[in-house]
């Protein structure tokens, strides 16, 4: 086959990859081949050099390439349920490893990682690479940004049914971009540890962020969305406030700049701050759990500020929350089923803490400095968080005759400060996993952001990517740059929201009526059920014949039918995480196993059956009660109220 033949057939299978494909197209028109050198190797196969500075790089074995490819994966590779390849060359490593890998039918599995295109480019020309391509388990990823790609990975593996990832390293990419995979492998390390914790907490708590959907759903339906704000202060400094000890510090100070600055409050500071005489333009809640609702507890009948909340947010803060309130998604929960129907709520990125939630706001209205304050991410000066926090009323709560406040705070600190960093002055600071985690996410958001951020906490423990000053510095460097804030807070609010609420009630009806004709399926085949683990549950798959073969193909389909309904799995997941985790692998395993018997598929579908129903009985209730929240919306529309 000639050179321009393996081009053009390898390019057709790599539109299926059309981040890779676009890089390829712009590429190869600057491609030489005097710098990709390929040779045919001693045992006839070919092998690669690259002319780089000067110096000549050889890719491969100048005798047998494919035997050197072997042995690489002989090494490295032990059947882990997915892989990374940092270097492609001419895809030897790549296409053993995919022949090895067991298919689980569940999303990519295989991510190849190549920093220099002109080399994919070279082995696209020289060798048939179609099959590779075209494998559903691949994921391609050229080019050196070491964020774009880890981020790609992460979004792209369903961590429910990871086991195992081996790292394969192409020597000699490694040696010419050690750099480069070195800041690649902290990055995904950090993705895989955060990816983890999302699950983790989806397994504990998913049910709180699924019940706070469904409750919430009504009155959030019609708010104006936080995409309403996008961009609406571009170079407007923007001052984050943290529930941090050291709040206090800079409380004066947010009284020079209010209604000049946007001033973004996480819920934990905010009856602080009122308490203060101080209110932020926009309070954010993002936590599903009641004990976050006790932040609102006590300033009721505040209605200046702004709540932006998610769907998820406990539902007590819908209801205690007497001001204006703006919607903002994750990207999960109900949202994507939903989004049809309305204009779009505005995404926000959100890891673990509030935080999080509020820095991204700032970036996405377009904010330059974000400027932190009570950003501690320590138990400074012996305390928790700030003072008038939630948390510190439940430590009030653990008092007693023989203890005071500050032997519980200080005893709250020693069971969970186990990590020490030290501040600017040489003191140590202690914290704990969760905010150790947050510096982390926050040092990693802050390296890949382009405007100014400035930790104006004055203390703390984030010290890395960041501009230190005083908020006072801050505001005298910055304060010919405010603007009236509340009249474009006040204007984006007045604007009309575009939200069909008929259309979102009959879908609904329809999941309403999906979920109940699953459940009458089941009852109906659990005679059949019974039937087959009386009858043939000794019996292998393959033995299984005539009328037999249909009951269990009956039973079979069922089950693939609930697990392949996308809309109705989604809330069966968020309900039942550890078990679809737990369900997927089993179904996974017994796929790929040989001689299987009925008896071990039965066990399995009873299982999917008995949590479905369980789904079902917990699921009904909650869509009901939201229903008839909508209908009377809808009515109350209709009548033109």
């Amino acid at each position: 086959m000639l050179e321009s033949d393996f081009l053009n057939k390898n390019l057709l299978a790599l539109k299926r990859h059309l981040d890779a494909f676009d890089i390829v197209n712009k590429l190869l028109k600057a491609y030489k081949n005097t710098n990709y050198i390929v040779d045919e190797a001693k045992n006839g196969g070919l092998t690669l050099s690259v002319i780089d500075s000067g110096k000549t790089l050889h890719y491969h074995s100048k005798y047998n390439p494919l035997r050197e490819a072997e042995q690489i994966v002989e090494k490295l590779y032990k059947k882990e349920s997915h892989a990374v390849i940092l270097g492609f060359g001419m895809g030897y490593t790549s296409e053993l490893v995919l022949k090895k890998m067991p298919d689980i039918g569940l999303g990519p599995q295989l991510f190849i990682v190549e920093p220099d295109p002109y080399i994919f480019i070279t082995a696209l020309k020289y060798r048939d690479l179609s099959e590779l391509l075209d494998d559903s388990r691949v994921i391609i990823s050229l080019g050196n940004n070491a964020d774009t790609i880890g981020e790609n990975w992460t979004n792209n593996i369903d961590w429910s049914v990871v086991e195992g990832i081996a790292i394969i390293e192409h020597q000699p990419s490694k040696n010419r971009f050690f750099q480069f995979f070195k800041k690649l492998m902290e990055k995904m390390k950090y993705l895989a540890n955060r990816s983890r914790g999302n699950l983790i907490t989806m397994m504990s708590i998913g049910w709180e962020f699924h019940r706070n959907n469904f409750i919430n759903l009504p009155e959030a339906f019609g708010l104006p969305g936080i995409e309403k704000l996008f961009d609406k202060f571009i170079n407007v400094p923007t001052v984050i406030v943290a529930a941090g000890p050291s709040l206090d510090k800079n409380m004066d100070n947010l009284k020079k700049i209010k209604g000049l600055f946007p001033i973004i409050a996480v819920d934990t500071a905010y009856r602080h701050m009122l308490s203060n005489g101080i209110k932020p333009d926009i309070v954010c809640a993002a936590d599903p759990s009641y004990e976050n609702s006790l932040d609102f507890v006590g300033v009721e009948d505040e209605k200046e500020v702004i709540l932006v909340s998610e769907l998820m947010t406990h539902p007590d803060i819908y209801k205690i929350f007497k001001g204006p309130k703006i919607i903002s998604t994750f990207g999960g929960g109900l949202y994507p089923q939903i989004c049809k129907f309305r204009e779009p709520f505005g995404q926000l990125l959100c890891w673990g803490s509030v935080a999080t939630m509020a820095f991204d706001l700032a970036r996405k209205i377009g904010a330059n400095p974000i400027i932190f304050i009570g950003f501690d991410l320590s138990f400074c000066e012996g305390r928790i968080h700030t003072k008038g926090s939630y948390s510190e009323d439940i430590l009030y709560e653990s008092l007693h005759p023989f203890t005071s406040m500050e032997n519980e705070t200080a005893e709250y600190i020693c069971e969970r400060g186990r990590f020490q960093f030290l501040d600017e002055d040489g003191n140590i600071l202690y914290t704990d996993n969760n905010m150790k985690a947050y510096k982390n996410w926050f040092e990693d958001q802050f390296q890949q952001t382009k405007i100014e951020i400035i930790n104006a906490t004055e203390g703390g423990i984030v010290n890395k990517f960041v501009t230190k000053m005083t908020l006072k510095e801050a505001i005298n460097k910055y304060i010919d740059k405010g603007v009236k804030v509340n009249n474009i807070l006040s204007g984006q609010l007045a604007l009309p929201v575009k939200a069909d609420y008929s259309a979102l009630y009959l879908f609904l009806e329809s999941m309403k009526g999906l979920i109940n004709d699953f459940i009458k399926r089941i009852t109906l085949v659990k005679p059949i059920y019974r039937y087959l683990s009386e009858n043939i549950s000794a019996k292998q798959i393959e033995e299984v014949k005539g009328k037999d073969s249909e009951k269990l193909e009956l039973i079979m389909g069922l089950h693939d039918q609930i697990c392949e309904s996308s809309s109705i799995v989604q809330w069966f997941v968020a309900l039942n995480t550890k078990f679809v985790t737990k369900h997927t692998q089993e179904v996974v395993k017994l796929r790929n196993l040989s001689g299987v018997k009925v008896g071990q598929w039965l066990e399995v579908v009873k299982q999917l059956f008995y949590t479905y129903e369980s789904f079902a009985n917990y699921q009904l209730p909650l869509l009901e009660n939201t229903l008839l929240e909508l209908k009377k919306i809808c009515v109350r529309i209709d009548n033109g109220n």
